[in-house]
C-alpha cells in the first residue's frame, strides 16, 4: 500500500473542503482494495476514529460515487458486527481525487540491489 503524507493531505483537504479528513478518506477509498473499502479500514489507515471515517464515507455514498455491496466477510476477522462495504462508482471522479492527493503520495522505499 502506498504511503501518504497525511499532514499534507489534512491542510490540502480542509482548503479545499472544510474538512481535514474528507480528501483522506476519500484518497484511501481511491485506493482501498475491494476487501478493504470500509469504514474501519479507512479509519486505521488514515488515523482517525471509524465514526470519523464513516461520516465521510456516507457523504461520499450520498453524492452517488460509493455505494454498499453485499461481500461475505472473512471468516477470521474477529468479533463485532461485519462491516459495511463499498463499491466505488464514477471511475472518472476517483481519478479525480487521485490528481488532487497525487502530490502528497510518499514512494515506496527502493530496494537496494547488491
Amino acid at each position: 500500500m502506498d504511503e501518504w503524507d497525511l499532514d499534507g493531505l489534512r491542510d490540502r483537504s480542509a482548503a479545499l473542503f472544510g474538512s481535514e479528513h474528507r480528501l483522506v478518506v476519500a484518497v484511501y477509498a481511491a485506493v482501498a482494495e475491494p476487501e478493504q473499502l470500509y469504514a474501519g479500514w479507512i479509519a486505521r489507515q488514515a488515523r482517525i476514529s471509524r465514526k470519523e471515517a464513516g461520516k465521510h464515507l456516507r457523504k461520499l455514498q450520498a453524492a452517488d460515487v460509493l455505494e454498499r455491496v453485499e461481500r461475505t466477510p472473512p471468516a477470521d476477522r474477529g468479533r463485532g458486527q461485519p462491516p459495511d462495504y463499498l463499491w466505488r462508482r464514477d471511475d472518472r471522479f476517483w481519478e479525480g481525487v487521485l490528481a488532487l492527493g497525487e502530490r502528497f503520495r510518499r514512494a515506496p522505499p527502493r530496494l537496494r540491489r547488491p
